[in-house]
């Protein structure tokens, strides 16, 4: 993929993933003097690498967003860990109590086939803003309390049909 302007690229492919503000996204990604956008230049060309090892040598860009990068713009199958990732995947029992958000992509990506890898990066995302949320899960609506470690832990609560689901 070829760009004019490091940042130009990014934002149209970050902005559409991440939700954030412009102002905030412009913030990550704009080049700054001697960092991303050079390196981008000098080292690849003008051209967003599409392997994560390349990605990861660029200032600024971490495993997520490399991994955000490759899912998202070049369509490849990768799994970004964020916080909800992390704290869901745990928490239901995908991954076996992993420390750190690398130890659970791995984890996910051994299990995950890799044809799922980007579409269950969003479904555990979307279950840990709406359902599976740190402060007061809603156990009692989750599809997937049958399997959910957390769920069998705690202890099955009464359904409580008089509060509001959301």
């Amino acid at each position: 993929m070829h760009f004019l302007h490091p940042g130009q690229w990014l934002h149209h492919h970050m902005m559409r993933y991440l939700s954030i503000s412009n102002r905030a996204l412009i913030q990550i990604i704009k080049p700054k003097p001697g960092r991303n956008g050079k390196k981008l230049v000098s080292d690849f060309d003008g051209e967003v690498p599409s392997d994560i090892d390349s990605l990861l040598t660029i200032p600024g860009v971490g495993r997520k967003t490399a991994n955000v990068i490759l899912a998202v713009a070049f369509d490849t199958p990768a799994m970004p860990v964020d916080t909800h990732v992390f704290r869901v995947a745990n928490r239901i029992g995908l991954t076996n109590n992993s420390k750190t958000p690398l130890q659970s992509e791995m984890e996910l990506v051994k299990y995950i086939p890799e044809s799922m890898l980007t579409k269950a990066h969003h479904w555990l995302i979307l279950h840990g803003r709406y359902i599976c949320m740190a402060r007061r899960p809603k156990c009692e609506i989750c599809g997937l309390s049958q399997w959910c470690k957390y769920y069998e832990k705690k202890g099955r609560p009464s359904l409580n049909m008089t509060a509001p689901y959301f």
